[in-house]
């Protein structure tokens, strides 16, 4: 709402949010702002049914929109519950209603969730993960395995660079498992700069070897909340003396949602250095158009949620062809990614799609299998005629 309407229309909806709740709230209740837009209340002899109910009392008062001047604005209340019997500390109990509050928002908007003591040990297998984290930075575990976005005829352009930790207490760890805390705790800053490092020197180290190939970099939402994220890229790419046109970078629309004119100038410079923009996970959003217009993209990635529907689903169809025929007249690269089968692959290079990207073609392998594996095609040997 800050960023739709304004930050006085958002200061507005806290305080009408506030006022709601104190008439909502029983007595006697203490109510309180915490910060941002979260609130507390402190119910004094109550019990766990009680609270429960009063939950459900505030989530259904919530239910009618706030008026400010001509704006609707729907909130949609997360709500954690903890109790203390007097033995605890205040800070212990405070801790113990955020690990309720998170679960409540990790569910969903509209719900409540009890602290529980199987919230408190996954929130110490958390912490336990954070500091292994922390570990791996520190001692190089992190590794990049590569996928490869292919042309028509089936050749290797660029190799996505997708990062795996491989823990020496856990294997080969899946991003999904990882990613989440690497971004929650602010690590993934520090990741990005030791992956985009990586993929220079592989890049580098491919085209010394005879490959024409980019490497694509993911940038995090949380990469742009850094002071200067273009000049740290750029000062990575002189230290590893690498020319940007061996690599490209890959921006989820999550990361402009909150764009403002740091964001603008960022792109702006890194695309002035030579680095192509794509935007990633094209159509998910709702502002993915106005995105292509505002900010510097040199092309989009078709999300897989729309290759996946290929070549069945009449609603896949009509919007890949959408998208493809917008790209081309704005000139702009289409990679379509998740592509699993041959006839999602016929459908798109029949449709003029330039790259295909998925597991039809290559699943995602650590540089020297993506030479051994056929992946990358062996550069051609070079014959000298010799006379003697």
């Amino acid at each position: 709402i800050n960023d739709a309407l304004s930050h006085e229309i958002g200061d507005r909806l806290l305080v009408q949010v506030g006022e709601r709740l104190r008439q909502l709230a029983p007595e006697p209740a203490l109510l309180a702002r915490t910060g941002g837009d979260e609130f507390m209340l402190l119910l004094e002899h109550s019990d766990a049914q009680q609270a429960g109910q009063l939950a459900e009392h505030l989530i259904e008062g919530f239910q009618p929109p706030i008026r400010i001047n001509q704006y609707e604005c729907f909130v949609s209340p997360s709500i954690g519950i903890a109790s203390s019997d007097g033995r605890g500390s205040a800070s212990e109990l405070l801790k113990q209603v955020d690990l309720a509050l998170y679960a409540a928002k990790d569910a969903g908007r509209n719900c409540t969730r009890f602290f529980s003591q199987e919230l408190s040990a996954a929130a110490e297998r958390r912490r336990q993960l954070e500091q292994a984290l922390r570990r791996a930075l520190d001692e190089e575990q992190f590794v990049l395995h590569y996928q490869a976005q292919v042309n028509a005829a089936g050749e290797p352009e660029v190799m996505e660079a997708l990062l795996r930790w491989n823990s020496p207490e856990r294997g080969l760890v899946p991003p999904g498992e990882f990613i989440p805390v690497l971004e929650d705790s602010g690590l993934i800053i520090e990741t990005t700069r030791w992956v985009f490092r990586q993929a220079c020197r592989q890049a580098r180290q491919w085209r010394e070897q005879g490959h024409r190939l980019r490497i694509a970099v993911n940038l995090s939402p949380l990469d742009f909340r850094q002071a200067d994220l273009a000049g740290s890229l750029l000062a990575i790419l002189a230290e590893e003396d690498t020319p940007a046109e061996l690599l490209e970078l890959e921006i989820t629309e999550s990361a402009l949602l909150e764009a403002d004119e740091h964001v603008q100038q960022t792109l702006t410079r890194l695309k002035a250095a030579g680095l192509p923009l794509l935007l990633d996970d094209f159509g998910t959003g709702y502002a993915s158009l106005t995105y292509l217009q505002r900010f510097p993209f040199d092309g989009i990635k078709i999300d897989r949620e729309f290759v996946a529907g290929l070549p069945d689903s009449e609603h896949s169809v009509a919007l890949v062809r959408g998208i493809l025929t917008m790209a081309a007249h704005l000139g702009l690269h289409v990679v379509a990614e998740g592509v699993e089968n041959e006839r999602q692959a016929a459908f798109l290079r029949l449709n003029n799609c330039p790259s295909l990207q998925g597991y039809h073609y290559a699943r995602p392998l650590a540089a020297r299998e993506c030479l051994l594996g056929g992946v990358i095609p062996p550069t051609p040997a070079l014959l000298l005629p010799l006379d003697g």
